[in-house]
């Protein structure tokens, strides 16, 4: 889900005629389909929030093509809550472009040249593929923004909590572990695999380069908005995981991770754009969002990279921003600063760099190419 964005629009609401003129200018500059309403098919709800609601669904093409299985997001456009077409063109834009590489790769079929990403073949961002509207009799207009179906287990939030990867610990902790105290006072070891939290991190990052190679700026990089796909294999029923903490028990056995590398998808460009399109706008969540960001709106692909540092250091240590509505810069920064400390006794390399991604000096920050370099030599040992 979307963070703030302290600007808002405020226009009356459009007619049909105005949507459909906006739509279909939309289409013909950036090449998105804008599909009939009716090619359209509603089934499961998947999620909703302020803005509307995500089923599950099918779109065709044309009249004589097959359905095909998709995610359609609906927003209920409304001057109370700042829902306007404005601000869906706005996200459907950048939601196609940050996809454009997941287009081209659809089209090449292989793999980047050069063999240092080799494990990094499929797109990380989710695809869209086109928008309609409706107008019902006596309701608010609706506009729908066609995506691409995910199997999921959940998002980076509910991955790193997922008791899978907590242990209890009835005996004292050593010193060099990634360890805490839960609300009841009992340690729990945190035990998601190295192997894991290099790959995450890595996909983390080429997402940020897709972004990047398609001219936008998500605005919003945190563990809500990073899904993790089902493993491979595994049926597509909704992920019944725990959140920590497993029943305490010295006879409750460890469960081992399985260290294979778990896919990701990045989603919801609500807060989306090209870099001059965003300057200006408080952009993000609070906790994530960059020190210039929340300053002075100071949107840019490093800001990016500050967003995406702290969520490489909450996979790392499994300790998450606990107070995302707080907008309290020197609280953040001791989160970041005792987590940052704490890691430097167990991971050294990793703590260097992320140091220079939450840098409060953007220029000082590694681009996303550098980020995702770095990471993969971590992972072959030769840093």
């Amino acid at each position: 889900m979307s963070g703030t964005k302290r600007k808002m629009s405020q226009a009356a609401l459009p007619t049909s005629t105005e949507i459909e003129e906006a739509l279909t200018s939309l289409s013909t500059t950036t090449l998105l389909p804008l599909l009939p309403y009716p090619s359209l098919s509603f089934s499961s709800l998947l999620g909703r929030g302020g803005f509307g609601a995500v089923h599950s669904g099918t779109y065709s093409v044309s009249s004589s093509s097959p359905p095909l299985p998709c995610a359609i997001k609906t927003i209920n456009l409304s001057l109370e809550d700042g829902s306007t077409l404005k601000d869906f063109i706005d996200e459907a834009r950048a939601a196609w472009e940050a996809s454009a590489v997941a287009r081209e790769k659809e089209k090449e079929k292989e793999e980047e040249k050069g063999g240092e990403e080799e494990e990094v073949i499929e797109s990380t961002i989710c695809r869209t593929y086109g928008m309609s509207f409706d107008v019902l009799k006596n309701s608010r207009p609706r506009v729908h923004l066609i995506m691409e179906k995910l199997s999921i287990e959940g998002d980076l939030h509910d991955t790193i909590q997922n008791e899978e990867y907590w242990e209890y610990k009835p005996d004292r902790i050593k010193p060099k572990t990634y360890a805490c105290l839960d609300s009841d006072g009992d340690y729990m070891l945190y035990t998601m695999p190295r192997p894991m939290k290099i790959s995450l991190a890595t996909q983390i990052a080429r997402s940020l380069r897709e972004c990047k190679e398609g001219g936008v700026l998500h605005n919003d990089i945190k563990p809500g908005n990073i899904l993790l796909l089902e493993k491979r294999g595994e049926s597509s029923k909704p992920s019944t995981a725990s959140k920590i903490k497993p029943k305490k028990s010295k006879k409750n056995p460890k469960k081992i991770p399985q260290p294979e590398r778990r896919r990701i998808k990045l989603i919801d460009f609500g807060l989306g754009g090209s870099p001059s399109s965003t300057q200006g706008y408080a952009c993000g969540t609070p906790g994530y969002r960059a020190p210039e960001v929340t300053d002075y709106g100071d949107t840019s692909y490093k800001s990016e990279i500050f967003s995406a540092g702290v969520c490489i250091l909450e996979i790392w240590m499994g300790r998450l921003w606990d107070d995302p509505d707080e907008d309290d810069e020197v609280k953040m920064k001791g989160f970041r600063t005792e987590c940052l400390r704490r890691l430097e006794k167990n991971d050294p390399e990793v703590a260097k760099l992320l140091r220079k991604c939450l840098t409060k000096e953007p220029e000082r920050r590694p681009n996303a190419k550098e980020l995702q370099k770095e990471l993969i030599k971590i992972r072959k040992g030769t840093v």
